[in-house]
């Protein structure tokens, strides 16, 4: 066989061309047959919004079912990422149609397209469907979350009211144990000062003298008496000091968490849902599929492939034959 160059072959598509054309003509109308006898496609579509709370102001909001969690208490609610729903969405199966979801650049808008052979106004009755059972499974994720928020609080709560009450306990077993101590002090003392006092006495009547010792003695316990007393005055009021600098900064804390349990509880009162419609679901009479203009594009494609291999199977037939022709050969 005589070896063909580039030349050769453009040579062999121009002697050809009527093989190739009729070819793609062929592949042409099969395909467009095939489109036309497809059923129509209608397109439903809906714009939703992720919205925070009005009333409720930096906060965090995760999902539970997608395995997050909230990182602190003192965020509560905010859309972390809106992405996860749109997931969601994708995910969602419903027979014969496609359904297509994604986030509107730079904001929090979800575009939702339902794409199927159903009539428009079936369509957009599904995609309502649709859009009420991804609200409702919003609202249940959410009620789930403040639950666990709210018992997360009121734990963290109901532990600083336990290490409040703990520390004031100890302030006052120390107060009451110093007490305790120094009123035992006071009363030995208050003994050994009525005997020596009477010794005093007895000794001044009886000699008329008073010892000077006694008198000393009397002087130096009367002194730690009221050194006890002022001492167990400063350490009472330290004790008191100590604890109420220790419980101020609970207090403060516990305050904190009531104010985001109040937060958490104003969701839970408000029956409030983060997805809103903000384009209601809207449907065209005019059809958008099947592509007709693809299958077409297609056609063409696959004739001209299958016409150029049948013009060189055509050709290479016809040259075999010429060569084997007598008159060929003579």
């Amino acid at each position: 066989m005589d070896e063909l160059n580039l030349q050769d072959y453009f040579k062999i598509i121009w002697i050809r061309k009527w093989v190739i054309l009729g070819v793609i003509a062929v592949a042409l109308a099969g395909s467009l047959l095939y489109s036309f006898r497809l059923p129509n496609e209608f397109e439903a579509r809906a714009v939703l919004q992720l919205v925070d709370h009005p009333g409720v102001k930096s906060r965090y909001f995760v999902w539970s079912s997608l395995g997050n969690a909230i990182q602190q208490p003192s965020e509560l609610l905010q859309i972390s990422n809106p992405q996860d729903l749109v997931q969601l969405m994708e995910l969602t199966s419903e027979p014969n149609v496609s359904i297509n979801a994604q986030m509107i650049a730079g904001g929090t808008n979800i575009d939702v397209r339902f794409r199927g052979t159903q009539r428009p106004d079936d369509l957009k009755s599904l995609l309502n469907a649709h859009i009420a059972r991804w609200k409702e499974r919003l609202q249940q994720d959410l009620n789930a979350q403040i639950n666990e928020v709210k018992d997360s609080l009121q734990a963290g709560r109901d532990l600083l009211a336990t290490e409040r009450d703990d520390l004031m306990n100890q302030a006052r077993a120390a107060i009451e144990q110093r007490e305790a101590g120094l009123t035992e002090e006071r009363k030995s003392i208050l003994e050994n000062l009525t005997k020596i006092g009477g010794s005093a006495q007895n000794f001044s009547r009886a000699n008329g003298i008073l010892n000077l010792d006694l008198a000393s003695q009397l002087t130096a316990t009367t002194g730690e008496l009221q050194r006890l007393k002022t001492e167990s005055g400063s350490q009472f009021l330290q004790l008191g000091l100590w604890g109420d600098s220790q419980t101020a900064d609970i207090a403060h804390s516990i305050r904190e968490y009531d104010f985001y349990l109040k937060d958490v509880q104003l969701l839970a009162d408000s029956n409030w849902n983060p997805l809103y419609t903000l384009v209601e679901p809207q449907s065209s009479a005019t059809p958008i599929g099947p592509p007709r203009k693809l299958y077409a594009l297609l056609g063409i494609i696959l004739g001209f492939v299958l016409g150029l291999a049948l013009a060189f199977f055509v050709h290479f037939v016809d040259r075999q034959l010429y060569k084997t022709t007598p008159k060929a050969n003579s």
